[in-house]
């Protein structure tokens, strides 16, 4: 039942919403949300509404430098991604998004939960809590929590450990909650460890080849007749 020990045990503190109310919970104190990009993106967001037959790409930067509607030909999908967001801060959004009970959301956040050395449990907490928030506002939403991506050698190592844990507690709370995991990890994993060099250029972030491989992996359960053969598969090195 791990989803819902995490949905409960890590709520500590009251979140106040861009509107002043105060009524949601959030396990970890916000980061992201006090910063003028989240302020201005979320402010932009609200007046553009989901519609139901939309697919909704949700997480940080990893996400927003995408064009995905563009990578996986794909007109209804709608990119919400924010950069420097957190688990939080997508937790405090995501009502906006779900009102409009989306046909499918993909999921990725918590990289810059681990590089602020966010606990573990609590990243876990925050994602468990937006997938019941999803499913209680839009039941019939399709949801997958895609896993983290490897960092390279220059992100701390130390912190760099906790992201196959985070992986496994996704894993974890899509089972509980009958949701999609996809592992994207081992895909982007070289064999000493780290993010494939020729995919970044910072340790964190993507290069275009990088997107193109995310693609192949996710465009399955983006699209019914989704072709891989369309797509290049990049040199990984």
């Amino acid at each position: 039942m791990l989803l819902l020990l995490l949905g409960g045990a890590a709520v500590v503190s009251h979140a106040q919403g861009m509107n002043g109310n105060n009524s949601m919970k959030i396990p970890f104190p916000i980061d992201s949300v006090g910063s003028v990009l989240y302020q201005q993106r979320v402010s932009h967001f609200e007046t553009l509404p989901i519609q139901p037959q939309d697919i909704v790409f949700l997480g940080n930067s990893l996400t927003s430098r995408c064009e995905w509607n563009e990578i996986l030909q794909n007109p209804a999908i709608k990119n919400r991604g924010i950069s420097g967001d957190t688990s939080s801060g997508v937790l405090l959004r995501i009502d906006n998004i779900v009102s409009g009970q989306p046909a499918k959301i993909f999921l990725m956040i918590g990289i810059n939960d681990v590089a602020s050395n966010v606990p573990v449990l609590n990243i876990l907490a925050n994602v468990g809590l937006i997938v019941n928030r999803i499913k209680e506002l839009s039941p019939n939403t399709q949801i997958y929590i895609q896993s983290l991506l490897p960092v390279g050698p220059t992100f701390d190592p130390r912190l760099a450990a906790n992201i196959p844990l985070i992986n496994e507690g996704f894993k974890d709370i899509a089972d509980e909650a009958g949701c999609t995991f996809i592992n994207l990890y081992p895909h982007f994993l070289n064999p000493q460890g780290y993010l494939w060099p020729s995919l970044t250029n910072d340790d964190v972030h993507l290069m275009g080849n990088g997107y193109l491989l995310w693609a192949t992996l996710v465009g399955p359960y983006v699209n019914k007749n989704f072709d891989p053969s369309v797509y290049t598969v990049p040199v990984l090195k």
